[in-house]
């Protein structure tokens, strides 16, 4: 069995919450040099509850710049997450992650 699972792209493109905007446009206003250099060291390990404005955002203090923490956990932690929830009672082969 394979699962693929095609996630994320609506949470930028069609319905992005305040702090996606906030954190894209932080992104936006940096010079191109600070973003090839960026890192993230962590993400936290948990979910968000209040639509990414919770757990997402305080993972930014992981991040340089500190919008690549934001949009690490978005795109890691919550996806990884959500899969988690959808397959905790029957686990396939192989898991496909694709936006």
């Amino acid at each position: 069995d394979v699962l693929i699972v095609s996630i994320g792209g609506n949470d930028v493109a069609l319905l992005p919450t305040p702090c996606t905007i906030a954190n894209m446009a932080g992104m936006l206003c940096l010079p191109e040099k600070c973003l090839d250099g960026g890192f993230t060291c962590c993400s936290l390990p948990v979910d968000d509850c209040c639509c990414g404005c919770g757990a997402s955002l305080l993972s930014c203090a992981g991040g340089c710049p500190p919008c690549m923490g934001y949009f690490r956990h978005m795109y890691g932690t919550r996806i990884q997450k959500y899969i988690e929830r959808i397959t905790s009672k029957t686990r396939p082969k192989k898991i496909l992650v694709c936006m």
